[in-house]
């Protein structure tokens, strides 16, 4: 029970610090930045230009993948293929 309560103190201050650190300062908006196709307003909310994101996705060079790419795709597919009876599996359903 004493090491719960430490571990729950632990996680709490962590968290503590760790949104401290999010602040960012002052409080008023943002800089922004016309480069980037996402823009993060102070409430939280992310506002993504449509515009903005086509010219970034239009710079990106379009080419073959490679087949060490080829080969983790095909293993993520059969992992996302094989999840749902691996989690049936661990609940015991």
């Amino acid at each position: 029970m004493k090491s719960r309560t430490a571990r729950t103190r632990v996680l709490s201050i962590s968290a503590a610090f760790a949104l401290t650190a999010c602040g960012g300062g002052s409080g008023g908006a943002a800089s922004v930045d016309a480069t980037q196709p996402v823009e993060v307003v102070v409430d939280g909310v992310a506002q993504i230009s449509a515009a903005r994101l086509g010219g970034v996705l239009g710079a990106v060079p379009v080419e073959p993948l490679s087949t060490a790419e080829q080969t983790s795709l095909m293993f993520m597919r059969e992992e996302e293929r094989l999840a749902p009876a691996k989690y049936a599996a661990i609940v015991g359903g």
